[in-house]
């Protein structure tokens, strides 16, 4: 998954950042989750460091999109910040002062909660397309 991300990015730089760079960023952060996931154990359980690697591929794009001054439509910056805070709650809920949050619990509802961030953004795309020109 890894290699394949990165033949992406390859791809989509010798293009000027243009076609493949979304596969791209979300396999390359996805294939070093998983490669890394268990070096992140101590401080992340397994699903906490793929939400993590997830996070780091939405948000690289989202960083190559800014510096490029393109405005990709939805944005990768808010699955990148939501997948971020989920890793970092993920994290917290193993820290002996933040026990208040359980692992099983985030567990459980995170992927509910990236079904509510993907629904918010279909629907807002379908109100703009909606709008009066």
């Amino acid at each position: 998954m890894l290699g394949l991300g990165i033949l992406f990015l390859l791809v989509s730089a010798a293009r000027g950042f243009s076609g493949p760079l979304l596969p791209g960023g979300i396999l390359t952060g996805l294939g070093a989750a998983l490669l890394l996931r268990r070096s992140l154990e101590p401080r992340f359980p397994e699903w906490g460091a793929i939400l993590l690697g997830l996070s780091a591929g939405f948000l690289f794009v989202a960083s190559v999109d800014a510096a490029k001054g393109r405005a990709r439509r939805p944005s990768p910056l808010l699955p990148g910040v939501v997948l971020g805070l989920l890793a970092i709650l993920s994290a917290l809920s193993r820290s002996p002062a933040f026990r208040w949050i359980s692992d099983v619990d985030l567990h459980d509802s995170w992927p509910w909660a990236a079904v509510a961030a993907g629904l918010f953004l279909v629907a807002r795309a379908l109100f703009r397309d909606r709008r009066p020109g």
